[in-house]
């Protein structure tokens, strides 16, 4: 690729620009963790090809972490680490070093204090543990997810695409964490319900 083209690219990544892709501290919902990973994503892709694609190893990277914290019941968030480096090239340290930067702006001073306790937190470790953040399978995840596949109720027209979304992502999101999902026929009736608007 033209390392001049990238160079730019990334004294491109400005404060005004990167403030706008901010992950707000009351954003717990799991659901608002990926609507804030897909626009951040989108965002690295746009500024530069390489940009994106290292960009979606760290993600890759984070998300493999987050699945061994809810696999090892036994082990804290805390002692979990990512196995691997992404960066291994000198132009991809510079665009470790620049992403660093830009998350350190964007998440929560929350999650940023956490990681002053890792010497030379890396970009996956600070988005891992982003994901903890937004929230595992706790008890309230849990009965939300429930509430949103087995509760049946009218929607109105306009807001039936976002609730969609929200089925979906629940009955995704419940499969990943190891609960049993709900009989189909209470699915089948809570989208019954739910698209009387429809008819």
């Amino acid at each position: 690729w033209d390392q001049a083209y990238l160079s730019k690219a990334l004294q491109q990544m400005k404060d005004s620009e990167i403030s706008k892709l901010r992950f707000t501290p009351t954003s717990y919902k799991p659901l608002e963790y990926a609507k804030w990973i897909k626009t951040v994503t989108t965002t690295m892709k746009g500024l530069h090809p390489e940009i994106g694609r290292y960009w979606q190893a760290v993600c890759t990277l984070a998300e493999k972490t987050y699945e061994r914290y809810l696999n090892a019941l036994s082990f804290t968030w805390v002692s979990i680490f990512p196995s691997e480096v992404v960066a291994s090239t000198p132009i991809e340290e510079r665009i470790e070093s620049r992403l660093r930067m830009m998350l350190t702006t964007i998440l929560p001073q929350a999650i940023v204090r956490q990681c002053d306790d890792c010497e030379d937190a890396s970009c996956a470790q600070m988005l891992y543990r982003t994901l903890v953040f937004a929230g595992p399978a706790s008890k309230e995840d849990y009965v939300k997810m429930l509430d949103t596949l087995t509760k049946p109720r009218r929607i109105e027209l306009d807001k039936l695409y976002n609730a969609m979304i929200e089925f979906r992502f629940a009955r995704t999101r419940m499969k990943k964490c190891g609960y049993r999902a709900p009989e189909s026929s209470q699915l089948f009736d809570t989208l019954k319900v739910a698209l009387v608007a429809l008819s």
